[in-house]
């Protein structure tokens, strides 16, 4: 792998749940519990799963939306968890985010050229010549004309809007983006558009991308790893390549299994017959499960799955899995 540009060690978040009577938080929701991994200078990171695992609060703790509980955040050694807000201003534009919604993350009140002129303003020490000029610079690079600066955000079509919402993130020059669902709120047929201007402008300017999402064919195409999640916990990463050939984990065999394919071949038939059909709705993080956090749901769970947290075991260079199927000792040994 590339140098690192972003190391997560150990990240938790959990959320207080309504305080009870002596002012004591009634419990906490386990939104994130433990996760680690790193990307690359450069890199691609997909991260994956069920809506409410987990995945985009792990983007928001990188960013400084959320606060960390517990757990390091750092970018070339510079941990960026638990700064305090004057410290994070000197290094904020280094990480933007494009949002999954381009209609709700545009300001509906100001312009094209105020909204990405803005966070010029802010970090950058530029002329309003030389800003209107980027702006400019930047609306072509995401494919607009640069008339469309006096124009509005309601002036614009959702694939529109999220190339603006792009633009916006690049203008300062950040090193790593993280999209949250960036596409998943747009047409299929714009879609494509979309994540294939994500991956010229990487090439363009050396993007390290942490691309969140709960479609696999997506994070397949623009990944170069994944990184698969549940209930807050990350229980597989590998190569994008190595994952859809060898899947190792139960819950990723099932998030596989379940991609539909074109109904011309015998493929997908032979796909019908072995897709892997979970049981039961996805436990509460409030009130997570004992031992594997998924063995309420896994059809190849034993008595050790329900009683003690699997490991993480590498069962390839750069394939981990946090299963006891591949722990040593535990229920596949």
């Amino acid at each position: 792998m590339a140098e690192k540009l972003l190391e997560v060690t150990g990240l938790k978040k959990y959320y207080p749940i309504k305080k009870n009577l002596l002012g004591k938080p009634g419990g906490y929701v386990q939104a994130v519990n433990g996760v680690d991994f790193s990307i690359g200078r450069g890199e691609t990171l997909g991260l994956v799963g069920e809506a409410g695992c987990g995945k985009s609060t792990v983007g928001k703790c990188i960013i400084g939306l959320e606060d960390v509980t517990e757990g390091t955040v750092s970018m070339e050694g510079t941990v960026l968890s638990g700064m305090k807000e004057r410290q994070r201003r000197a290094i904020r534009k280094e990480i933007q985010m494009v949002f999954q919604n381009p209609y709700a993350s545009l300001n509906q009140r100001r312009n094209i050229l105020q909204i990405i002129d803005e966070p010029m303003q802010v970090n950058l020490s530029l002329s309003r010549a030389e800003r209107l000029e980027r702006t400019k610079e930047l609306l072509r690079m995401v494919g607009l004309r640069e008339e469309y600066c006096t124009r509005y955000p309601h002036e614009f079509s959702g694939g529109q809007r999220q190339r603006i919402a792009i633009a916006r993130a690049l203008a300062v020059n950040p090193r790593l983006v993280i999209a949250d669902e960036a596409v998943s709120a747009l047409d299929v047929s714009i879609q494509s558009q979309v994540i294939n201007l994500f991956k010229e402008l990487q090439e363009k300017l050396g993007l390290t991308y942490l691309f969140i999402s709960h479609n696999l064919c997506v994070v397949k195409y623009i990944s170069d790893r994944i990184g698969v999640m549940y209930l807050g916990e990350m229980v597989e990463m590998a190569e994008t390549e190595e994952l859809f050939r060898n899947p190792c984990h139960p819950y990723t065999k099932s998030l596989l299994s379940a991609i539909p394919l074109p109904d011309v071949t015998e493929q997908e038939e032979t796909r019908r017959q072995n897709r892997i059909i979970l049981q039961g709705d996805v436990p509460s993080p409030a009130n997570p499960p004992s031992g594997c956090r998924f063995h309420t749901r896994c059809p190849m769970a034993k008595e050790i799955c329900a009683q003690e947290k699997p490991c993480c075991t590498e069962v390839a260079p750069g394939h981990t899995v946090t299963c006891h199927l591949f722990c040593k000792g535990g229920a596949g040994a």
